[in-house]
This record gives structure tokens, sequence and C-alpha cells, in this order.
């Protein structure tokens, strides 16, 4: 009978400790000023919330033996009493939202073999100075730097694969896109490098410094939300080769006051300029930023540049020009929708002869 009685006993131990080794793996337990939860490997751990009443926080490497891997979701989130954070060099992933809206949080270290960077991980970090981006980290989500009023700088190692920095501006590693302007970089006017193709989502966002950008032909993408509420903006020019400005691209620029858009067929999506109340859009005739203007009762007026009869396109009417509009007009060639804008003359909306004969006019006008 004590046989037995042991044997039960043992079999209870067992089935106790297999029940927790099996249930341990994603519970949360608390350790002095951390919450955590063990991954899914079962020997490392991802803080999930930050309990203490430090303002120098240091995270330990391991917590109950179990290696700190991970800062977990808005795990430190809206901690205003922090002011910096010294994070072990065994952390890889910063989780989203993770530091967001540490408001007086002046300094943190991206520990060596950290490789993401989530979306809004320090979104809101508004005493936040200058941030390291250290060779490994291969992955940053969106907004991550978002409301950093004070972050004048970005210092990207130059081993890192996959990002660079320059005069403290965050590229990609080719600087094909603008990832990210420092929000307190001293800059009232600021020219993109001919480099970049694209400017990134929130790239400029909330930035109420810069009062000029000067976008070279190289841009291609203006993505969403990239000048987002940009207060000190009053106008803007598209270069030609820009094809597409995204959803909210230049939405709550309240003094945004003047837009050129020089390329006929650069696409603006209907909420570009969402809330940016006073934008009058200069355009070429016929082009989409005239059939966006006047789908969205947007204020435009043609670029001054633009000349009735100059066909060819050299700022003035000559003979070349009546030559060219005779031939179109005998069907030689061919008339192009956005050409009719400058072939008619007199206005009626469509090219016939009584343009020519206006063109005649004009040209032996100018000859007397």
């Amino acid at each position: 009978m004590k046989i037995i009685k042991t044997f039960d006993k043992l079999a209870i131990v067992f089935l106790l400790a297999t029940s927790f080794l099996f249930f341990i793996t994603g519970k949360v337990y608390a350790e002095s000023d951390f919450k955590y939860k063990i991954n899914e490997d079962g020997k490392t751990v991802t803080i999930t919330k930050y309990m203490g009443k430090e303002t120098d926080v240091v995270v330990p490497n391991e917590i109950d033996g179990y290696i700190v891997t991970t800062i977990g979701n808005v795990a430190f989130y809206y901690n205003a009493n922090i002011k910096s954070v010294t994070l072990p060099q065994t952390v890889k992933d910063i989780q989203q939202s993770a530091f967001g809206a540490c408001s007086n949080l002046v300094s943190i270290n991206i520990p060596l073999n950290t490789e993401t960077i989530g979306e809004q991980a320090f979104k809101g970090c508004k005493s936040l100075v200058s941030i390291y981006i250290p060779a490994n980290v291969s992955k940053i989500g969106y907004y991550t730097f978002g409301g950093c009023e004070s972050l004048s700088a970005f210092n990207v190692s130059v081993d890192n694969k996959k990002f660079s920095s320059d005069d403290g501006i965050l590229y990609n590693k080719k600087q094909t896109e603008l990832l990210c302007f420092p929000m307190n970089k001293l800059s009232n006017e600021f020219k993109i490098k001919d480099t970049v193709e694209t400017i990134g989502k929130y790239a400029f966002a909330f930035n109420k410094k810069i009062l000029k950008i000067i976008i070279p032909n190289s841009v291609k993408t203006i993505d969403t939300y990239a000048f987002y509420a940009c207060e000190g903006l009053t106008n803007i020019d598209i270069p030609k080769n820009v094809y597409s400005l995204k959803r909210m691209s230049f939405a709550y620029c309240k003094n945004l006051k003047k837009v050129t858009v020089y390329g006929e067929k650069t696409f603006l999506d209907d909420e570009a300029f969402t809330a940016s109340k006073s934008v009058e859009i200069l355009c070429k005739p016929d082009s989409n930023a005239e059939a966006f203007a006047r789908k969205n009762n947007v204020t435009y007026k043609y670029i001054d540049d633009f000349i009735k009869g100059d066909i060819n396109g050299d700022k003035k009417i000559t003979a070349t020009d009546m030559l060219i509009m005779k031939k179109k007009l005998i069907g030689i060639s061919m008339v192009k929708e956005n050409e009719i804008n400058v072939l008619d003359l007199n206005g009626d909306k469509k090219f016939s002869i009584s343009d020519l004969l206006i063109m005649k006019r004009i040209i032996i006008g100018i000859k007397n």
C-alpha cells in the first residue's frame, strides 16, 4: 500500500510539473519592476510592462534565468517619469509603441543585436534628442519617430545594409527614399537630395520649422502623410517626373496657398490636400491636376508660362506654330487631347478654322 501511495504522489507531482511546463509559455510574470512573458523557445522573455518609478531605467539582460530579447508592445507606453533607458545587448526586437508617449525620455540606446523597431515605437517622445541605428537593424516601422519634437539627428551605422543617414536625416541604404526628417533639425529651407525617388510615409509630418521644400526632378512618389500638417509651408512645386501624390500627402497644411504641378500625368489622390483649405493648384491644361481640381472643387489656374497658340512650346507665337496648326487642321498631324487649350484661340472649347484665322492675324500683328 505504501508503494502504491508513493507512486500516486509521484504521478501527481509529475502531472503538475508537466502541466506547469505546458502552460508556462505566454503567461505573464512579475519580477521586481518588470512584468514579462516567456517566449515560445522557453529560454527567452518579452518585457510586457515596466512598473518601477525610476527616472533612469536599466533593463536587465536576464530575468529569473531567462534572457531578455524583446521589449513588448506598449511596455513603457505613456510613462512620463522616465528620462533615460539602457537596454541590454540581448534585445533583438522593440515592438509597436514600446516607448510611445514617454514625453520626458531624453536618451535610449538601440542595442547592437536589435533587428526590428516596431511601428510608432518612439512616437510622442518629445524630449528625445538623437538616435543611433546600429548595423543589425533591418526593419523600422512607419511613424516610429513621429512627434519627436526635440529630435535633431539620426546616426546610422555605416555597416547597416538597409538604412543610412546623411546630415542627420534617415534614408534607406541607397538613399532613394527619404524616411524621416528630424523635427528639430534647424532648416527653414531644405533641398531634397537628387538621389531621392520617394518621399516616405510621414517623412516630414508635423514639421513646423520648415518653410520651403525644394523637390528635385528625381522624385517620383510622394507617399501618404509625407508632409502632413507642415504648417510652415506656403507653396510647393511638384516636378514633372512625380507621378503620384498619395493620400493625405499634404493634408492639414493650413498655410499652404499654392501648389504648382508641372507634370501633365501626375496623379493626385482625392485626399492629398484634405483640410488644406486655402490651396490653389497651378497646372497644365487638360492635366490630371486640372481634373483633380475640377472634381474636388479646388481653385486652379494654368501655369503662367502657358501661352495660347504656342504649340511648339518655345514661349512665343510664330509661323512655325501656324504651320503645325494647319497640319493638325487638315489631319496630317493628330490633335492630342491636352493640346485643345493651346489650339483653342477663340475660347469655344474646340479647334477649328476660326482658330487658324486668329493665329494668322496674331502673327501679322506681331510682324507689323
